[in-house]
């Protein structure tokens, strides 16, 4: 995975603005890992992936991270400072092996109350099926989004050497499963403990790398393309030229024009 440049986060920005979350995390990913095929990207585990794009954020600004958290109890809003690197201490070095290598890493196996089941960790693909259901946001969507998932990702299960259903599993399967499928992705869910100085409530709080990452690129193609306008009005110069330039001396220039 590259450094994306100056030129190339502001192409991302252009094409991926008018599209989900999904499509965002993949977009920047294939720009990053041009050698990497899309169907490779978006088989990728979603803990792969998010590290993936923690990576590349630190890359592109930095490894602090600043973030603003709503206190579930008092309302109490909480900013706190912290490194990509307290989030995921441990990741496979290469994002994307080779297609076989990827394809037999990713399958699971787990026996338990006589059920055996083969199954992969969930990726893209399956959260745009997800997606794609628009499901209700209660207890039955989420039920039913549960299921679609586990579906997608059991490749067999059997039960004594006999095929059975997913949705026939017992829940104690079904949560030994889930867990197993945590234990292998741990990054695909991001969380930060906190605390609130008000109520003194202590939790864990889910970090979206995708939505974090672009807020930062949209606030960034916005700033620096007020940047070009006012660089290219004062000296005529082209926009990739002005990209080209490094922010320091692109902030001189800046300084300059405004003095």
């Amino acid at each position: 995975m590259r450094t994306l440049s100056a030129s190339e986060l502001l192409g991302v920005w252009e094409r991926g603005r008018v599209q989900g979350p999904i499509e965002q995390a993949l977009l920047l990913l294939a720009t990053a890992c041009p050698d990497a095929s899309a169907d490779e990207l978006d088989c990728l585990p979603i803990g792969l992936r998010d590290h993936a794009l923690l990576t590349l954020r630190e890359s592109t600004f930095g490894s602090s991270i600043s973030s603003v958290v709503e206190c579930p109890r008092c309302g109490e809003r909480l900013e706190f400072d912290f490194h990509a690197a307290e989030l995921c201490r441990d990741s496979p070095s290469d994002v994307v092996a080779t297609k076989a290598d990827s394809e037999a890493e990713n399958i699971l196996l787990l026996d338990i109350e006589g059920y055996a089941l083969r199954f992969r960790c969930v990726n893209s693909q399956d959260l745009a099926a997800l997606q794609r259901q628009a499901l209700a946001a209660d207890d039955q969507g989420r039920q039913l989004g549960r299921y679609t998932l586990l579906e997608r990702c059991v490749l067999t299960a059997q039960r004594d050497g006999d095929p059975v259903l997913v949705r026939s599993l017992p829940g104690k399967v079904v949560d030994a499963l889930e867990s197993r499928m945590a234990q292998a992705d741990p990054h695909a869910d991001l969380r930060l403990a906190v605390s609130c100085p008000n109520c003194h409530l202590q939790w864990h709080a889910i970090f979206d790398i995708v939505s974090f990452f672009w807020r930062e690129i949209d606030t960034w193609a916005k700033r620096i393309l007020h940047e070009v306008h006012v660089l290219a009005r004062a000296y005529g110069w082209r926009e990739q030229d002005i990209l080209n330039l490094s922010p320091l001396r692109r902030q001189c220039y800046i300084d300059m024009v405004g003095a």
